[in-house]
């Protein structure tokens, strides 16, 4: 077999792992730009490590390319899960099994310990072989000069089988977080699309709403971005759609609900922020809008510690009318806990009736 056979440069793009059955219910797991083979059980499983195959012979040799598939070959001293070996005298105490440099060091001592982390050893020294074209010495761990593999090859050739990964699949999680680039945090994507919209970008504004429509349990992108963008620079994205902008203004809410480490500054620039927003939706006559932000902007003004600056934010009540002050006297008598902090408006004849009348009940 070729070396390439088994090698391969790593892609740019990170392309998905493709599973190939084993006859022994494993699944063989290639990822096409990894120099490695590995394997993991079927993920439609659960199976305790007590009672998986050891292989206690991966390496080169033995790792083939058949059918357009990668497969392990070799299975003669595979080691059956505790109570099931066929010949107890194979294994026995100082008897070496397995293949020198490629073995994990418990092999040579009793391979009668030798576990799943045993193949998990054997894997990170075929990892060292295909990055570094040397062949193994026994007992000491092939690590690459640098670069990823050689973490990776570290972590799996731990001399002590506890400080191995556990499973495939941990070890598999390591290489993944060795290897992947990590993803771009949600709010430093919502950053940008708020300089771009500051700066003129169109569609920026549209995008960072469907950033947040899509992210809408991501708190630093609605309390760091969202509420710092002026809603004279969004209110027209705001309303181009008006259920997605519901969606945004209900979501900041629930938010709020369930994180508890909200300073009282933020809390106020919240409500200010739904507060103008409301405004808007207001003249537009999109009710449902001006609806969601009036019960978000309500459910916490009772929390600040300046209740009646933030009432004076709602001044533009003494301009509505017809259906919108309707609904906005619908939520308030939705929310009477806060109603207190309208009460300089419920004696303004300015206001309109049905708003009044909401807060006077109270």
């Amino acid at each position: 077999m070729e070396r390439r056979e088994v090698t391969s440069k790593r892609a740019r793009t990170r392309k998905p792992k493709t599973s190939v059955p084993h006859p022994q219910g494993l699944d063989l797991i290639v990822a096409p730009h990894d120099p490695l083979l590995v394997y993991q059980v079927r993920a439609d499983q659960t199976i305790e490590p007590s009672s998986l195959f050891t292989l206690a012979d991966i390496k080169p040799a033995n790792v083939l390319r058949l059918n357009g598939r990668w497969v392990l070959a070799d299975w003669g001293i595979v080691r059956r899960p505790l109570g099931q070996t066929n010949d107890p005298q194979r294994t026995r105490v100082g008897v070496f099994l397995g293949s020198v440099g490629f073995a994990a060091p418990e092999h040579y001592s009793d391979a009668h310990l030798a576990g799943p982390t045993a193949d998990i050893y054997s894997l990170g020294q075929l990892i060292g072989w295909a990055v570094t074209g040397e062949m193994p010495l026994v007992n000491v761990p092939l690590l690459p000069k640098s670069g990823p593999w050689r973490a990776i090859v570290r972590e799996a050739t731990q001399r002590d089988p506890e400080r191995r990964p556990a499973t495939v699949s941990a070890f598999l999680d390591f290489v993944a977080q060795e290897l992947d680039e990590p993803a771009e945090p949600v709010a430093l994507r919502g950053e940008h699309l708020q300089r771009e919209l500051f700066a003129g970008a169109t569609g920026a504004g549209l995008d960072l709403l469907t950033l947040a429509t899509t992210y809408c349990d991501d708190a630093p992108l609605y309390f760091d971005v969202l509420i710092k963008v002026p809603v004279a620079s969004i209110m027209a994205d705001l309303l181009a759609d008006a259920a997605r902008a519901v969606e945004v203004v209900s979501a900041m809410a629930t938010l709020f609900g369930t994180d508890v480490s909200h300073s009282s500054e933020e809390l106020g620039a919240t409500v200010k922020w739904l507060a103008s927003v409301a405004e808007e939706a207001a003249r537009a006559r999109e009710l449902d809008l001006l609806e969601a932000c009036c019960g978000g902007a309500f459910e916490w003004i009772p929390l600040l510690d300046d209740q009646s600056g933030q009432a004076e934010g709602f001044s533009w009540w003494t301009a509505l009318s017809g259906d919108a002050a309707s609904s906005v006297a619908a939520m308030l008598r939705q929310h009477p806990e806060c109603v207190t902090y309208f009460g300089h408006l419920a004696h303004d004849l300015r206001v309109d009736h049905r708003i009044r009348a909401a807060i006077a009940q109270q």
